[in-house]
């Protein structure tokens, strides 16, 4: 949840329609049948689980990082209260198609599995909501929504998007970030563009239980593009044991420096420098997304590493913030809470935080659903909603620069830009936590 990759779009859509008219103005494992299948007369109905002819029922979820502040200082703004001021503005200025959205929130410890559990239960089996929004930061979650109980996602906070996992989901599921695959192409495009790869041993590490298959595709990319792994494998152990999954971490980083290798590649997971300097080991340390950065080296030193990066959206980090989505969630929020949410940069210098990051997630979340169900009119439902996704083509997000969306394509970012981890950087401090190398590219 980087504070300065931020992102911007090529296009204002339908979300600054609905937010216009506010802002001028001061147990079932699956959804229940619907034998009412939507007007043709243009006329709203009952449609679908969770919508009536006049609202809309969603499920929006958010990283509760407030547990985790006595390790971990990230502060990304008062998700709850954004989120529900976003979905005021839309009703506010009319709903979509007349319908008005009723949302849930629920936030969810990152490290506690139990809490995303019980988020997907309260969403799809108390509420019966039609979509989930946010998404949870690993996919046993996201899973319980999209596969177990059949309900549309829009998903950003982790990672592990990609064609194995969406071959499990039952309903439609879309991201404002980009698939695994792409990432992975895009980070070794990048690496490969500046030279970071040619004549180096590299290790990869899939830091999940389940992440064999990320790290299957990660080392078929490099061999694609050229190049060998000397090795690679999974850490079994699960996160959450915090003190057993980093001894593991340490032994087979002491079996990476053993081999040579001097590049890392860690998917589905964080840098963990710690681990690498406790056994003396410094590669370079790559990860495919920026938000998969900070969380490892807000305690960690990382000075005796070469580089430490990924692969962000943007080398401008304040395009997002002034896109013209991003200025009309800005302004619904300043309206129900008289906060002024400040720039990348502005908000890092702040505590508490004024919500930059938070809301740049939460408003392209909302957008994304908002768009797509415009789009898909009076008969709503999780078909009709993703042909509505398929046809949205370009699209601005707040949190991506150049996205998209369209048949077969339900990932949304699509430029890539190379970003070094600054070493001077600190939680408190005012110098963004990233560095633009390389070109800006699409993929």
């Amino acid at each position: 949840m980087s504070k300065f990759s931020r992102k911007r779009g090529l296009a204002a859509v339908a979300i600054l329609s609905v937010f216009a008219t506010a802002c001028g103005s001061s147990k079932a494992t699956a959804p229940k049948s619907t034998t009412t299948q939507g007007a043709t007369d243009g006329k709203n109905t009952a449609s679908a689980t969770g919508v009536t002819a006049d609202t809309i029922r969603i499920g929006f979820s958010y990283p509760d990082l407030g547990p985790l502040k006595s390790f971990l200082h990230l502060d990304n703004g008062p998700y709850d209260k954004m989120i529900q001021a976003i979905v005021d503005g839309v009703n506010q200025g009319g709903g979509i198609n007349g319908r008005k959205l009723e949302v849930t929130i629920a936030g969810f410890n990152p490290v506690n599995a139990p809490e995303g559990l019980a988020a997907c239960t309260k969403f799809t089996e108390d509420k019966t909501v039609f979509a989930v929004l946010g998404g949870f930061k690993d996919n046993v979650h996201n899973l319980c929504v999209v596969q177990k109980h059949k309900t549309i996602l829009i998903s950003g906070y982790g990672s592990d998007y990609n064609a194995t996992i969406l071959k499990q989901a039952q309903a439609p599921w879309a991201t404002w970030s980009s698939s695994d695959e792409r990432s992975l192409k895009a980070t070794v495009k990048a690496l490969d563009a500046v030279n970071k790869l040619k004549g180096h041993k590299i290790a990869v590490e899939g830091q999940t239980p389940e992440s064999q298959p990320l790290v299957e595709m990660m080392n078929q990319t490099l061999k694609d593009a050229g190049h060998s792994v000397t090795d690679s494998t999974v850490n079994d152990v699960l996160a959450t044991d915090i003190p057993a999954f980093n001894k593991q971490d340490k032994i087979i980083s002491q079996r990476f420096k053993d081999q040579g290798a001097d590049v890392l590649f860690v998917v589905g997971g964080t840098v963990r420098p710690g681990n690498y300097d406790a056994v003396g080991w410094h590669p370079s340390v790559f990860v495919t997304q920026t938000s998969l950065v900070t969380a490892g080296v807000a305690t960690d030193s990382v000075s005796q590493f070469p580089f430490v990066g990924a692969v962000g959206n943007s080398r401008d980090p304040d395009a997002g913030f002034n896109s013209d989505a991003m200025k009309q969630c800005r302004a619904a929020y300043k309206k129900a809470s008289g906060i002024e949410i400040l720039d990348a940069v502005g908000d890092h210098g702040v505590d508490p935080a004024t919500g930059n990051v938070g809301m740049t997630q939460v408003c392209s979340a909302l957008m994304i659903f908002v768009e797509a169900a415009k789009k898909a009119g009076a008969n709503l439902t999780p078909a009709t909603w993703k042909k509505g996704l398929e046809s949205i083509g370009s699209i601005a997000l707040p949190i991506a620069p150049t996205s998209s969306f369209g048949p077969g394509k339900y990932d949304a970012a699509d430029t890539f830009q190379l970003e070094q981890h600054d070493k001077r950087w600190t939680l408190t401090g005012t110098i963004p936590e990233f560095v633009p190398v390389g070109a800006e590219f699409k993929l």
